[in-house]
């Protein structure tokens, strides 16, 4: 019983105020391979409250480059069973092997209003990279 109270309190002070979350990423990403509607999902790693949680979302921009752009957003926060909506854009990022603002190929990769920038013709971002994103209105 005492779960399922952290877990209604945790949930329910998402649309209090802007909440950050710290996310693994499930699946592969790259503005050439992904198409804007491709499905993304990340395991919660903060808050501890709502570990074992997941983020569900979508590519909503994948445009290669020169000038590569990747634009994720998680709508969905799925925890013990129950899913709730949110709106979220990235903040933060370091890749699969714990660099930071740099994509797996170690190039520079900038955030932007939520979206991920690069000079080149890719930005590659692969599964078990963590990703910081805030809820946003």
């Amino acid at each position: 019983m005492r779960w399922l109270l952290a877990a209604t309190l945790a949930v329910a002070a998402m649309g209090q105020s802007p909440r950050s979350y710290l996310v693994k990423l499930s699946v592969p990403v790259s503005a050439k391979a992904s198409k804007a509607g491709d499905a993304v999902r990340a395991a919660v790693i903060s808050p501890e409250s709502l570990l074992n949680g997941y983020l569900e979302g979508t590519v909503v921009e994948a445009q290669p480059g020169p000038g590569a752009k990747l634009v994720l957003r998680f709508t969905r926060l799925v925890y013990k069973g129950k899913t709730t909506a949110i709106q979220t854009e990235l903040t933060d990022f370091v890749n699969s092997i714990g660099h930071r603002l740099v994509d797996e190929e170690e190039k520079a990769v900038r955030v932007e209003a939520g979206a991920m920038r690069a000079e080149g013709a890719d930005i590659r971002i692969d599964e078990g990279a963590e990703l910081r994103v805030r809820t946003i209105p």
